[in-house]
């Protein structure tokens, strides 16, 4: 030992914690001034490996200083609390210990936090304290939290990329027992619960965590199944936070992809789609209805593909069932509106998705009268996509069901009384929906004033009324539903080019089961529509382009009468489409 130190290394045996730290002091001021060498580092681990908690704690704050001075490098500094870690005799010395080697390891993020890494993952500061015991467990899981928050200004991103080679570490290398099992669902969990505190950082967490799925092992089925349901509230608590994507700045497309790579993991992993998820599914419904912006559109499209082909994959999915009224058809009417889209990507994306909800109504329309009713325990009530879903089964259902339908029938003012006919219910509704908006367009005509409520009906509901109307064509009663579309499309003119869309829609599924004198008529009802389609100028060239080829010579006289009446129904109701039959 150089005899410099010395005397200093002897002060620090003094039972007297002050002078003690005075010692400690000077040792490192000597450090500091002199020339690097090995008596002065011995210097340093010995007052590291003191059995006196002054000597100990007054050294890893100097040797803290030292780094901060760039007197010492980083990766000396944590090489040495590393390794008193390890020889510590002490428990008492850990936690002191390992609050140096976080602040030395933030130090070093701080200065380069895209380069600050190792060459692998058991030279990460991280996992050298958690390979020394299990008493380290619980100050390591508020070192990693301090990183986090600390070093936050830096970029979520960038932190979960340091993180990452650690956590992997905690998942697949540290020995399997219960202890080390709960320290990862105890680091993981105060992960997750940091995302509530500082939610604009949530999404690098969510996407760090859900990787490091793949990685657990998988032994209890039953375990398994509820991890994956814990997963689907979380994705659905967080999609009906920001389901209002008006007030999101910027975040909307990170939320949706960051849910859909979550279900992709669960996916990867072999998991079942399970019923839980068309709750998920249908918190999707009210968004893709008011969204206008093509970026939103397309992330929606591309989550509601992803749920859909899963289902459709998966043995327990609607190949199984293939009668069973299921939330998909609800996106029939809004993916239709997205068909005709400009964006080549939202376009093909919908085409694609629509291949499958046509698959569904098909499959729906053929299948016997007699119904399976489908659990709706699993629906949550928060959701509005949800609601509506329920509103949906209990009318489709109704001769089934208790009446709880009725409730939205006699929402409804002046609604009427019905009789006790089989699906009254459906037909109350459908006709109660036609009157109210006829008597609120009425009322604003007569005194140009209506209700807030009034005026967000007109403005809010069309689309979703659609939405659910075209569900019911595919009901043995579904032409009450047509008297709502024919609606829909006369008070909000932007509608017309989706209902259009879905008349062909439907009668292309129709026209494979026209042997059937019931689907005849259904048709028959669709190319109704097409008058009330044409109530705006802008949609007369579409509807006369589907009536035209219908009067050619060599069609069948009952379908050239039916265009006849079709194009004098229209003229009717615009009296503009004159000029385009003479042009």
């Amino acid at each position: 030992m150089d005899s410099s130190y010395a005397p200093l290394l002897e002060k620090i045996r003094i039972p007297q914690p002050s002078l003690q730290k005075l010692a400690v002091i000077s040792i490192f001021d000597k450090f500091r001034s002199a020339q690097p060498s090995n008596h002065g580092q011995d210097a340093v681990s010995r007052c590291l490996r003191s059995a006196s908690p002054a000597v100990v704690d007054q050294s890893t704050r100097e040797l803290c200083r030292l780094v901060k001075d760039s007197k010492l490098d980083i990766s000396t500094a944590l090489l040495e609390l590393q390794s008193a870690l390890e020889d510590s005799p002490s428990p008492q010395f850990t936690g002191v210990f390992i609050k140096a080697i976080g602040l030395l390891t933030r130090l070093g993020f701080e200065e380069k936090p895209h380069s600050f890494r190792f060459n692998s993952s058991e030279n990460h500061p991280f996992v050298k304290i958690l390979s020394c015991g299990t008493e380290v467990q619980g100050e390591l899981v508020k070192q990693v939290i301090v990183f986090m928050t600390k070093c936050k200004h830096l970029g979520m991103e960038a932190i979960c990329d340091f993180l990452g080679p650690f956590l992997n570490y905690c998942i697949v290398k540290v020995p399997s027992s219960s202890s080390s099992s709960a320290f990862v669902r105890n680091l993981m969990s105060t992960m997750a619960a940091f995302c509530c505190s500082f939610p604009l950082e949530a999404v690098p967490i969510i996407k760090l965590l859900t990787c490091r799925l793949k990685y657990f092992p998988s032994n209890n089925a039953e375990l398994v199944h509820e991890a994956q349901l814990c997963g689907l509230a979380l994705l659905e608590a967080v999609l009906l936070q920001h389901r209002d994507f008006a007030k999101c700045s910027g975040g909307v497309e990170k939320i949706l992809d960051v849910t859909r790579h979550t279900l992709a993991v669960q996916k990867e992993l072999g998991l079942n789609y399970v019923t839980e998820l068309s709750s998920l599914m249908l918190s999707l419904f009210p968004t893709l209805v008011h969204s206008e912006l093509e970026h939103e559109q397309y992330s929606i499209l591309k989550l509601v593909l992803f749920l859909s082909r899963w289902k459709n994959d998966d043995e327990h999915g609607i190949g199984a069932f293939p009668s069973q009224l299921s939330e998909e058809l609800l996106f029939i009417f809004p993916v239709l509106a997205l068909v005709s889209s400009p964006s080549r990507f939202v376009k093909q994306t919908a085409t694609d998705l629509l291949s499958i909800l046509g698959k569904i109504a098909s499959n729906l329309m053929i299948s016997p009268k007699q119904k399976r009713v489908p659990d709706g325990k699993h629906l949550s009530i928060a959701s509005p996509g949800s609601i509506v879903f329920r509103f949906l089964r209990n009318l489709w259902f109704e001769d089934q069901l208790s009446l709880h339908g009725l409730i939205y029938v006699n929402l409804f003012p002046d609604c009427g009384v019905y009789g006790t006919e089989e699906h009254f219910q459906l037909k109350a509704w459908a006709s109660s929906v036609r009157g109210y908006y006829l008597g609120i367009i009425g009322k604003q005509k007569s005194t140009s004033t209506i209700s807030q409520s009034e005026e967000m009906f007109l403005t809010e509901m069309p689309v979703i009324l659609c939405a659910v109307a075209s569900v019911y064509l595919l009901h043995q009663m579904g032409n009450s539903a047509i008297d709502v579309l024919a609606i829909g499309s006369n008070v909000e003119p932007k509608l017309g080019v989706p209902l259009l869309l879905m008349i062909l829609f439907y009668n292309h599924i129709l026209s494979t089961k026209e042997k059937d004198n019931d689907f005849h008529d259904m048709q028959l009802k669709l190319l109704g529509l097409l008058p009330s389609v044409a109530s705006h100028p802008a949609m007369i060239p579409l509807t006369l382009q589907i009536l035209m080829p219908m009067l050619q010579n060599d069609v069948n006289p009952a379908v050239k009468a039916t265009a006849i009446r079709l194009i004098c129904k229209t003229w009717e109701i615009n009296d503009r489409v004159f000029g385009s039959l003479q042009a």
